[in-house]
């Protein structure tokens, strides 16, 4: 278990079912298999309160997590669906691995929840934190002037205030959010995204930019 990694399998020696000894006529005899490991937690409750222990007979930790109810069914569901993606790269054996999941999971729900409402949202890209969901959200919100934005700084100058503060941004980038939708409740309170949201409320103090976040869920520990 310490050693899993994705797309791990271990080999498996087994009598064949009674069933088929009798239906197929099978002698008993033990044959071998290939099984992928399946070691994370199958999210029938939700994960909380991550913590590390020591194993101290390997010399080593490992994530430990208590469970708690989905508040409903289409949570589980779209719990399940976002594990079944993540685990074919990933491992649940750290608290980076964890922040990784709940971030996945969280996303996962906003987008169930949105698109069920009939509204748009926005998907993380390859290699980005969530804290880029939330720069390309007031993006479009600081271009439409909504949420109390008024533009302050010229296209150019935001965007070389944002990768100052250490999040990349091109000036088409911020010029092309004109002719997107303002997309509201997209993004997760995880902890980087927070981190950024403090400094763009700090800069518009008069926004409204917790129109942004969605209203679900907890900053992640």
């Amino acid at each position: 278990m310490l050693n899993r990694r994705p797309g791990k399998k271990v080999l498996l020696k087994q009598f064949p079912a009674i069933r088929d000894q009798w239906e197929k006529g099978i002698d008993l005899f033990k044959f071998e298999k290939r099984l992928a490991m399946s070691l994370e937690p199958d999210l029938k409750r939700a994960p909380s309160d991550p913590r590390m222990i020591d194993m101290e007979s390997r010399q080593r930790a490992h994530i430990s997590l208590d469970t708690r109810p989905w508040a409903s069914v289409e949570e589980f569901d779209s719990a399940r669906a976002t594990l079944d993606a993540w685990r074919r790269k990933r491992c649940l054996k750290t608290l980076q691995d964890w922040q990784s999941l709940d971030e996945a999971i969280q996303l996962g729900l906003i987008r169930s929840r949105l698109r069920a409402e009939g509204k748009v949202t926005l998907n993380v890209r390859e290699g980005k934190a969530t804290s880029d969901l939330l720069r390309r959200a007031f993006l479009r919100a600081y271009a439409h002037e909504e949420l109390g934005l008024t533009r302050t700084y010229s296209y150019a100058a935001l965007a070389r205030w944002l990768t100052d503060l250490g999040y990349p941004t091109n000036e088409s980038e911020s010029r092309s959010a004109r002719s997107q939708k303002v997309v509201l409740g997209c993004v997760p309170r995880t902890g980087d995204v927070m981190a950024l949201f403090e400094r763009l409320q700090g800069e518009f103090p008069g926004a409204e930019l917790e129109g942004l976040l969605s209203d679900a869920g907890e900053t992640s520990e």
